[in-house]
């Protein structure tokens, strides 16, 4: 009886400790994050492109008075894949460089930037958000610049670091829809995650639609983190 006893105090606490850690696990599994098709979980990838909503995209770096400004935007190699997370590379050409204030163009011609990144939902206070971070090498993109004939100040290279967030501010990434409308979410949420212009903060202003295609082009679709 005495053994019987010890057996059960020896059994009992490793038995809920393993009910624990199996419920752990199980809420786990239910917090992770994926796209959807039609209000359905996707269980195979899914290409995506996108198209500019905005008449230029400006990225700007306030400590040092600078904002490069590119007219047109695509997105090539886009995917959406199981568990939340995605590849793509956003395009960025027909450049320029400003100062910001006083806004005045500077005599330096700038390259194409194209961020090669890796995409991942996850949650913050209720509202689901998509993580871009490198895909390769810790760089999100490098910019590129040279003289036009007035003394440009800039280097010839400048790598863009860190990682950005995007948001959907018109029906967020939960609800479903044709096409979703992107932006880079307000910079004070995030500042884990910033985009970093050498050791200086960079922001996106500009926007974007995001659509399915292939042979889910015109579907609805959505994401939840």
């Amino acid at each position: 009886m005495n053994y019987a006893k010890r057996v059960s105090a020896v059994f009992l606490p490793c038995l809920l400790a393993t009910f624990c850690i199996a419920a752990l696990g199980a809420t786990s599994a239910q917090a992770e994050g994926n796209w959807l098709l039609e209000g359905t979980s996707i269980k195979e990838s899914m290409g995506f492109e996108g198209e500019k909503d905005s008449a230029s995209y400006q990225f700007l770096v306030p400590k040092l008075n600078l904002e490069l400004v590119f007219t047109e935007f695509s997105i090539d190699k886009g995917v959406l894949g199981t568990g939340g997370e995605g590849t793509e590379e956003l395009l960025f050409t027909k450049g320029q460089v400003y100062q910001i204030s006083p806004l005045e163009l500077m005599p330096c011609g700038v390259g194409n930037l194209t961020f090669k990144v890796k995409t991942k939902l996850f949650l913050h206070k209720g509202k689901t958000y998509d993580l871009l971070s490198p895909a390769e090498n810790g760089i999100l993109t490098e910019t590129t610049y040279w003289d036009e004939g007035g003394g440009c100040p800039l280097g010839k290279k400048n790598n863009v670091t860190g990682s950005l967030v995007l948001e959907d501010p018109k029906v967020g990434f939960e609800e479903g829809a044709v096409t979703h409308l992107v932006q880079q979410a307000p910079a004070a949420l995030f500042p884990e995650h910033a985009m970093l212009f050498g050791t200086n903060s960079m922001t996106l202003d500009g926007s974007w639609t995001m659509m399915l295609n292939g042979k889910n082009k015109g579907l609805k679709w959505s994401g939840i983190g």
